[in-house]
């Protein structure tokens, strides 16, 4: 699934469990990582929404809060930025318990909450049990750089959001 796809199906309503982001267009992250955002609305992300970065915190934390409920709400976010246990040069012997305790939530996670992992890498190891079992559970979500075509593409798309039309001369208001 690409960004636009993604944008589409969360104001369908359209909520998944567990996402996964990855690639390395930092545009694209962002795009994806705002329409994630808006899954919670702006008056209960205080409650509700929770990011980490995994060089900072430890997944062990993260499974602690992943079956508490949504604090008067219908969903309760957790981000969890740089989850490099999911590469081939990540570690995982420290998190291992962690790592075996997240495989096991994914295969039934809970259906109140949304967890999202924002993995910035080419590609993950797929050879490893949790990024098959994230693989399984999760809506991916591709970030890969674009093409020049596909560039223009989602420029002109962007700007014509906003009424900004724009032609190989300039741009019209």
């Amino acid at each position: 699934m690409n960004v636009d796809k993604l944008t589409q199906s969360i104001s369908s309503g359209q909520v998944g469990p567990v996402y996964l982001v990855t690639g390395t267009e930092t545009a694209l992250n962002q795009r994806a990582l705002a329409a994630l955002r808006a899954i919670v609305p702006a008056d209960q992300q205080t409650m509700n929404y929770s990011r980490y970065d995994l060089r900072e915190t430890d997944l062990d934390t993260i499974m602690n809060e992943v079956d508490e409920l949504p604090f008067f709400g219908d969903y309760r976010e957790i981000v969890l930025d740089n989850p490099d246990f999911l590469t081939g040069s990540g570690s995982v012997t420290k998190q291992e318990s962690a790592i075996n305790d997240l495989v096991d939530y994914l295969q039934q996670p809970a259906t109140t909450t949304v967890l999202v992992f924002m993995a910035p890498y080419p590609k993950l190891d797929a050879r490893k049990r949790v990024v098959k079992a994230l693989k399984k559970a999760a809506t991916l979500v591709e970030t890969k750089p674009l093409s020049e075509a596909d560039a223009r593409r989602t420029i002109r798309a962007d700007l014509a959001q906003q009424q900004v039309s724009i032609t190989d001369g300039g741009w019209m208001l």
